[in-house]
């Protein structure tokens, strides 16, 4: 059984992982991390594909001309952060 983290902190999507960091008091409630260990794990293309896409989310202004555009970032945004999720869960746990 994992443990809770204290108040205030993110623990690692990881099972079983001790690491956690500062929640953003900005930052939506369901907000997840992976810590940079299990980060190593993944892909080094597939972190460079969801910072890039971060970048471009960050950048952007959310107004009526651009919805479209930012409805397809974040949808991509989504995908990419479950898929590193998915590998770095995999990886720590020795299947892939």
């Amino acid at each position: 059984m994992t443990r809770r983290p204290k108040p205030g902190r993110i623990a690692c999507v990881v099972p079983f992982c001790k690491r956690t960091a500062p929640r953003d008091p900005n930052d939506d409630a369901n907000a997840e991390i992976i810590c940079g260990g299990h980060k190593r794990l993944v892909d080094s293309g597939l972190r460079r594909l969801h910072r890039r896409v971060c970048r471009k989310v960050e950048g952007l202004e959310v107004c009526r001309a651009n919805l479209g555009l930012a409805k397809t970032l974040f949808g991509i945004e989504r995908r990419v952060w479950a898929k590193m999720k998915e590998q770095a869960i995999e990886r720590a746990a020795g299947i892939a």
